[in-house]
């Protein structure tokens, strides 16, 4: 066998590769080689190959709809009425305004469930700020992602390991500066030494 096919993130042991003594290539299906050791096939001659950009659309996709459910809590208002709130908070008012019911307690059960309902749409508007955060800032993904995020107002911003010439967002070098000011943190990047912990407990307290 002179090729390998991988289409899911299962590591590539070397056990497997001293089967396999005539192995060319390996061709990934993911964009990701987190489980792919690429040090080991280099040494063998082994070509190694991955998605690219094959799927960064369809990601950004997701990512802007992600956004859109957690700052406009779509899904988390969906389980509230799913639950029954909705329904409990039209009956606690029927109660309060027709029931001769120890009105002080029906009232504080009125104002939990309505504070209840309300907290959940006091969100977050879609024109918030965006901190794009990996190895290559804007990369593929980010940069699909920013051209979807651009209509709606969004002020985004960039972290690297270098400003990009092309890039017109302002750039910050450490992502706790714009953490401190952003609503959402954007991360792409390999699963490496260098970006272990990138967003740690400072990041997220900023």
């Amino acid at each position: 066998m002179r090729a390998l096919l991988c289409v899911d993130p299962a590591p590539i042991s070397k056990d497997l590769l001293s089967l396999l003594p005539s192995l060319q290539i390996i061709v990934g299906s993911s964009v990701g080689v987190d489980h792919i050791d690429l040090t080991e096939y280099q040494l063998r001659g082994i070509c190694v190959t991955n998605a690219g950009s094959a799927f960064c659309e369809d990601v950004a996709d997701y990512v802007v709809g992600l956004l859109i459910d957690v700052l406009r809590r779509v899904s988390a208002a969906d389980r509230l009425f799913r639950l029954g709130c909705g329904l409990l908070l039209m009956i606690t008012r029927l109660v309060v305004m027709y029931s001769n019911l120890d009105k002080a307690r029906v009232t504080l059960s009125y104002k939990y469930i309505d504070d209840l309902g309300l907290s959940f749409f006091k969100c977050k508007m879609i024109n918030f700020k965006v901190i794009f955060n990996g190895q290559g800032g804007l990369g593929n993904i980010n940069s699909e992602v920013a051209k979807r995020l651009g209509p709606f107002g969004c002020s985004m911003v960039y972290r690297s390991r270098k400003k990009k010439p092309s890039v017109t967002f302002p750039y910050y070098s450490d992502v706790r500066d714009p953490a401190a000011n952003g609503d959402a943190l954007i991360l792409w990047c390999a699963l490496t030494d260098e970006t272990h912990h990138i967003v740690d407990k400072d990041v997220m307290a900023a």
